[in-house]
């Protein structure tokens, strides 16, 4: 079964049936892989859905193809990695795929991807924070709601139209840092001495995410990424933002001026 959750995930009876195959993998405890992209916006989904399926008890684990052009799912990749850790379902963020090529690999594959539906405009956090509530509607639960922060971070730097629906994810996200449990966000805010949050101070941690996000090694920045916002460890937790705190000579005053541009049209 190859799913594409591309439309309103309330109405589109695929949602239906892909919070069925997730929560059956969930609660059967079969593992559940997070195969998704490298970019920022494609690792705070990630992160989400490894936080909120791990919340439900069910086995997860993720995976970032070594590919840094790759933004298709790759059978090669599948067959050598996913099949070795037993997979019994793929969730894809960030990275399409095409059911075809994919019909004979023997698990199951469902895309978070909103390329057609255009308030989203393929924004993955976003993507992956609607699964998330479809998936806590099946448990009777908000607690998607506690990641917010993670999808504020993974959209608030990208030149894109603020719908009323987007500005309100990310205003709670702004207020959801304030009292967060994300022992990496507590991290990065420890790190970068901040105490009481402002617009200026989210920017500025955004914009390290960013910058080390778009670095020559940003696969291996990615999966350090994952660490940080997924760790419970909080010394761990804490060496990686030391690392991500370390700036990058060359700065990017058009990436800062649209976080701060964002931020400020909430």
């Amino acid at each position: 079964m190859n799913i594409n959750v591309e439309k309103h995930l309330c109405s589109n009876n695929k949602m239906n049936m892909a919070i069925s195959r997730i929560t059956e993998s969930i609660n059967s405890g079969k593992k559940v892989v997070v195969y998704g992209y490298h970019d920022l916006d494609s690792v705070m989904g990630i992160s989400l859905l490894l936080l909120l399926i791990k919340y439900f008890n069910g086995k997860v684990e993720y995976f970032i193809p070594s590919n840094e052009h790759a933004n298709e799912i790759s059978k090669e990749e599948i067959n050598g990695n996913c099949k070795f850790i037993d997979a019994d379902l793929i969730l894809t963020v960030g990275v399409g795929y095409k059911p075809y090529k994919c019909s004979d690999i023997g698990i199951d594959i469902i895309s978070t991807n909103f390329n057609d539906y255009e308030d989203y405009n393929n924004l993955k956090a976003i993507s992956c924070y609607k699964l998330g509530e479809a998936i806590c509607n099946y448990y009777g639960t908000t607690t998607v709601k506690k990641y917010l922060d993670l999808v504020m971070i993974g959209t608030i730097y990208q030149n894109i139209n603020l719908t009323s629906d987007i500005k309100d994810l990310i205003g709670q996200g702004c207020r959801k840092i304030n009292n967060t449990n994300n022992i990496g966000i507590k991290a990065l805010l420890k790190e970068n001495n901040i105490e009481s949050i402002s617009y200026e101070k989210i920017s500025d941690v955004v914009y390290s995410l960013v910058k080390k996000s778009k670095a020559v090694s940003k696969i291996d920045n990615a999966k350090i990424a994952v660490e940080l916002f997924t760790t419970c460890d909080k010394y761990r937790a804490l060496q990686i933002a030391k690392y991500f705190n370390k700036g990058e000579k060359q700065e990017n005053v058009f990436l800062k001026e649209i976080i701060i541009n964002n931020l400020n049209k909430l």
